[in-house]
């Protein structure tokens, strides 16, 4: 019996769904919004706001969320805004934490950012980014083609993982 049959109402379909639930846990359960940061590339001149990430703490549970602190560990590029001993009240608000790369040395940075709180498995953050020599200047060319008067002066040089030429022009 096909859909044009008297049979035909007989048959249900159901769509086939498929959702996720997390339950609110009555105890404090810390989250954090992002499992790494990537600066990418930097260069001194950036504006302060370019040299600035951030990422959220939040209490995912029906308690306060107590003694949160923030510390990291890497190359001395890095810092963030302070937290110490902290509280997010059962359903706070967020506390938002600001990583700033430090643009003084070029060079290739790496490191980890760690939040702890009181009885729980500290939440890790890989934190990276590349700050670009003060004294030249970057241009990705669009589709590789110079500028009207520009000329190449030596193609080949392998940095940061990619190839790069050097121009003048007049």
């Amino acid at each position: 019996a096909g859909y044009g049959s008297s049979n035909a109402t007989r048959y249900k379909f159901l769509p086939k769904m498929s959702f996720e639930y997390e339950p609110i846990s009555d105890a404090a359960k810390m989250a954090v919004s992002t499992e790494t940061l990537d600066f990418g590339m930097i260069h001194p001149s950036f504006s302060d706001e370019e040299k600035q990430l951030t990422f959220n703490i939040k209490n995912k549970g029906n308690a306060d969320l107590t003694g949160i602190n923030v510390s990291y560990t890497g190359d001395d590029a890095f810092s963030t805004s302070a937290v110490k001993n902290a509280t997010i009240a059962a359903k706070g608000n967020d506390i938002v934490v600001t990583v700033t790369i430090n643009t003084e040395n070029e060079g290739n940075f790496s490191g980890t950012i760690i939040v702890s709180v009181d009885g729980q498995d500290n939440a890790q953050i890989a934190v990276s980014g590349t700050v670009l020599n003060k004294d030249k200047m970057y241009e990705n060319f669009a589709g590789n083609a110079l500028p009207e008067d520009w000329e190449t002066m030596g193609v080949g040089q392998y940095t940061t993982g990619s190839t790069s030429s050097y121009y003048t022009w007049n």
